[in-house]
């Protein structure tokens, strides 16, 4: 994560993680697209992301980032460095704009659902997308030749979201601006994780939670089963206050 220089800057961050006991091959998520209006020293990363840093803008762009040394020495957004390798004839690439977005209050909600899963034969990690439809669409991988822990597998799995403030400016919402309690709370939905025979399972336990603010950034536990027995599991993550200048922010990480 990266700051203006000379700037003060102000952080806080959401995320749940799976870490059962085993190894991560992939995993699969559905995550609510907003649209918010940013700052020049506010700013966020993640799979969706909105921030003028990168982009010279405050529009909603989806983004990868890839290192093996958390960022120190290597990794890169986007295909600024040879890392992420796009498929030819994808719909999306990487730094592209989102235009469909959730309107708020009361808009409907607008659906990205993204597939990671290691490639059984290269071992390489094959990125897929699907915009208000599932994922299965291929979009491009990750090399296998790039990682080191990671060109075997994953230990754990994060979900999450962080703001960044700069300048003495307020702090930014991250997701939709309401909490969990409200039926515009942003999500992600459909959470899966895949394991080395590749099969994808519902997660359906309670992952470990991590909130450096509770009060203005909480999230919820997987939510329980529907009174009709239909499985759900949901994630609510969202801020508590509504401001001017906003900003989304959702991650997926793998971790070796």
């Amino acid at each position: 994560m990266a700051a203006t220089p000379g700037a003060a800057c102000s952080t806080r961050c959401t995320r749940t993680s799976a870490r059962q006991p085993g190894d991560y091959h992939g995993f699969v998520a559905t995550l609510d697209v907003y649209g918010f209006s940013l700052s020049p020293q506010q700013m966020s990363q993640a799979c969706i992301w909105v921030s003028p840093f990168l982009y010279g803008d405050s529009k909603t762009h989806f983004y990868t980032l890839w290192t093996r040394d958390g960022t120190i020495g290597t990794g890169c957004y986007n295909t600024k460095c040879p890392g992420f390798q796009p498929e030819g004839g994808a719909s999306i690439v990487p730094g592209a704009i989102i235009d469909t977005v959730t309107q708020i209050p009361n808009g409907v909600k607008q659906k990205l659902s993204l597939k990671l899963v290691k490639d059984s034969v290269s071992g390489d990690w094959l990125l897929h997308y699907g915009l208000n439809k599932d994922a299965d669409e291929l979009i491009g991988c990750f090399p296998k030749s790039i990682f080191t822990g990671l060109a075997d597998k994953a230990t754990a799995v994060h979900f999450g979201g962080a703001v960044v403030a700069g300048g003495g400016q307020s702090l930014v919402p991250m997701g939709s601006g309401f909490l969990p309690r409200s039926s515009d709370a942003a999500s992600f939905t459909n959470v899966q994780l895949i394991d080395p025979s590749v099969q994808a399972s519902l997660v359906t336990w309670q992952l470990a939670r991590v909130m450096t603010d509770s009060n203005l950034y909480p999230t919820t536990t997987i939510a329980k089963p529907s009174p009709m027995g239909a499985p759900h599991n949901d994630i609510l993550v969202d801020p508590s206050i509504l401001l001017q200048n906003k900003i989304i922010m959702y991650s997926i990480v793998l971790v070796v």
